[in-house]
């Protein structure tokens, strides 16, 4: 897989990249919603959202830690597993300690798995043109996400949201899965 089989790979990373921005973004974009809809007061949401950004920064230096032992797709696997239980979390139980939950492993696990996502693109670009446009993918992913999420919020509720994410969280993970089994070969 040298110059165009890596490429594509590249490629196929930051297309996974920026979908799984876009859908984290879309979950995070209605946070607030979210915790008043789980019967909490704005004022307490505010908080909790304040100590996730603690979570956020705790999954990054996990990250961090770990580097790349373990390689890129395994921590990122556990990581949107992790939030596909967060969002289910946060879609079926009401109350501060879920929400507290929820919250704090969404942020946390959003800093955790761009990281290896990130990771898994800048190690199939080795010609380097790919991985300058991260900023671009994550800005691009981060205003359509909320964007997508906000009509769908409207016209169906949130519950298509939290599906649309898990389906995307799966998508992503076999995308890199795949990905990972041609950067092998």
């Amino acid at each position: 897989w040298d110059g165009a089989g890596s490429r594509h790979l590249a490629w196929a990373s930051a297309a996974a990249l920026f979908v799984q921005f876009a859908a984290f973004s879309a979950v995070w974009g209605f946070m607030e919603r979210i915790g008043v809809d789980n019967g909490l007061a704005a004022e307490t949401v505010g908080s909790i959202l304040s100590l996730s950004i603690l979570a956020g920064f705790v999954g990054a230096l996990v990250a961090a830690v770990i580097g790349n032992k373990c390689g890129y797709v395994a921590p990122l696997t556990v990581g949107l597993v992790l939030s596909i239980l967060a969002v289910a979390i946060l879609a079926t139980s009401k109350g501060q300690g879920p929400f507290v939950i929820g919250a704090c492993v969404v942020n946390g696990m959003l800093q955790f798995s761009v990281v290896y996502q990130m990771g898994l693109l800048t190690h199939n670009d080795y010609s380097g043109k790919i991985a300058v446009m991260i900023p671009f993918i994550l800005a691009s992913g981060g205003a359509i996400g909320p964007g997508i999420a906000g009509v769908i919020v409207e016209s169906s509720g949130l519950l298509r949201v939290y599906c649309g994410f898990a389906l995307i969280a799966v998508l992503v993970i076999a995308l890199s899965v795949w990905i990972g089994r041609k950067e092998r070969a």
